[in-house]
């Protein structure tokens, strides 16, 4: 199924290949360095970059995919605050894919939108973010989540509708798989020296925090990118190119021992979930590692009861179950081992209070920790930016509207990756396919836990379910 907004001939297809360069490319290269020669230094340094990433989005627009990928964990490093909103390092390369994707198309009257059942969700979603922007206390809030939000969609669009040879999506998932390489490597440092807040200390350990500021966000975006890993390495390397294949090995290593140096529990959950799944559906041969795994898992569960591991692992692990609990908070007497717990339930009763109050369209996309001062539990007087359930969290700001287009949103990508295994081209679709399905595991998860659309991860989401459309529909074999 595909929207075609105006077009004659079958979707754009992106070539690895070097473009012929035009005739006015010559005097704008001269005009740029004669208004660097005029800038400060930091302007004179800053423009050619620009400029050339501009020129870049136009002439090869998947390299600028490519280099947007790789800058989503180094979004919140640099970024330009106006009011309440605030625009990071990867907005620009986004709104630069989108128009060296469309504007050339639009002049050729090429443009053609693909995506199948995902698309009338995901602008059911964009929908239901602008009808609850409407009532917003801070517009600027609001505005940082539409704006996720249509990076998100502009990522899956030119994914779906350009990206169709085996060549693409391996550069896609070298970007993917370097740029998780790269922020695993920042987060064992941190676990390994101690370098960090003194907060995030448990016990003797200091949890792995990435660029991300926080363990948790760091966490599930590794985990975002694990399974596609694990896909490939389940995939062989007679399918894919030796150079990727040694590059999934990287970072299914290094992702993994990252995700548990951050002591995230929830992300724990989240990709044990995953692989598990990702296991019994690929071959009898990877069912047959369930029952070791499980022994495993056993094994390190009698560990922990004797003692043997170290006092901040038991606790973590023995208090994992206390996560699906519902209770109220004001009964809870408060203690050192129950705080996380307790104080993530806390922010859950003011998200349904707040969805309670508003029940339609919520309180305003990005307004949680502006109508929080008016539902807060005594004792929890911190909003935290969220409440740390996204599917809670989407209901306080979006209403019930909200939450039923974000679950249709949901739905859909599930059936269009569980479609795509059951009636795959070949194997390494059906491997894509199979490390997406993970993914969205691992993102279902941990949003009952913790709100994963932070920090330009959005993209990502966006890039794992245009890749699932790809896969779904067979790739070129005529490049790999």
């Amino acid at each position: 199924m595909s929207f075609a907004l105006v077009g004659r001939v079958p979707p754009i297809v992106e070539r690895w290949r070097p473009a012929r360069v035009p005739l006015w490319a010559i005097p704008a290269a001269l005009a740029l360095s004669l208004l660097a020669g005029a800038l400060p230094l930091q302007q004179a340094v800053t423009l050619p970059v620009v400029a050339g990433l501009a020129v870049l989005s136009f002439v090869q627009p998947l390299a600028t995919l490519a280099l947007l990928v790789i800058a989503i964990p180094m979004s919140s490093l640099a970024g330009v605050t106006f009011g309440d909103l605030t625009l990071a390092a990867t907005e620009p390369l986004a709104a630069l894919l989108g128009l060296g994707w469309l504007l050339p198309a639009a002049l050729r009257r090429e443009i053609r939108l693909e995506g199948g059942a995902l698309l009338p969700p995901l602008f059911a979603v964009s929908g239901a973010m602008l009808a609850s922007a409407v009532g917003a206390i801070e517009l600027g809030a609001a505005a940082n989540e539409i704006i996720k939000w249509a990076e998100l969609l502009v990522v899956f669009l030119y994914v779906a509708s350009s990206v169709r040879r085996s060549g693409q999506v391996f550069a896609l998932l070298a970007a993917l798989f370097l740029a998780g390489v790269a922020e695993a490597a920042v987060g064992l440092f941190q676990f390994a020296t101690g370098a960090g807040p003194s907060f995030f200390a448990i016990g003797s350990f200091l949890r792995a925090y990435g660029t991300f500021g926080q363990p948790n966000p760091f966490a599930g975006y590794l985990g975002t990118t694990l399974p596609l890993a694990v896909a490939l390495l389940l995939l062989g390397r007679p399918q894919v190119p030796r150079w990727l294949w040694l590059l999934a090995l990287g970072t299914a290593g290094l992702t993994g021992a990252a995700i548990l140096a951050s002591l995230s529990r929830g992300t724990w959950l989240s990709v044990a979930g995953a692989l598990t799944l990702m296991l019994l559906i690929w071959d009898a041969r990877t069912r047959r590692l369930i029952l070791p795994a499980a022994l495993g898992l056993a094994g390190l569960g009698l560990l922990a009861a004797l003692g043997a591991l170290p006092s901040e692992i038991t606790e973590r692990l023995g208090v994992i179950l206390d996560y699906f609990g519902v209770f109220d908070v004001r009964t809870v007497d408060l203690t050192p081992e129950n705080f996380a717990v307790v104080e993530r339930m806390a922010h859950w009763q003011a998200a349904w209070y707040m969805f309670l109050e508003h029940p339609l369209l919520g309180v305003g996309i990005g307004n949680y920790a502006a109508a929080y001062p008016d539902y807060f539990l005594p004792g929890w007087p911190d909003p935290l930016g969220h409440a740390h359930n996204y599917f809670l969290n989407t209901a306080a700001e979006m209403g019930i509207i909200g939450l039923i287009t974000l679950l249709w949103m949901l739905v859909a990508a599930y059936v269009l990756v569980a479609t795509g295994i059951a009636r795959a081209h070949g194997q390494r679709e059906r491997a894509l396919l199979v490390g997406v399905l993970g993914s969205l595991v691992v993102f279902t998860i941990f949003s009952g836990f913790d709100d994963l659309l932070v920090h330009g991860i959005g993209m990502q989401l966006g890039l794992l379910l245009g890749l699932a459309y790809v896969a779904k529909h067979g790739l070129d074999d005529t490049v790999g």
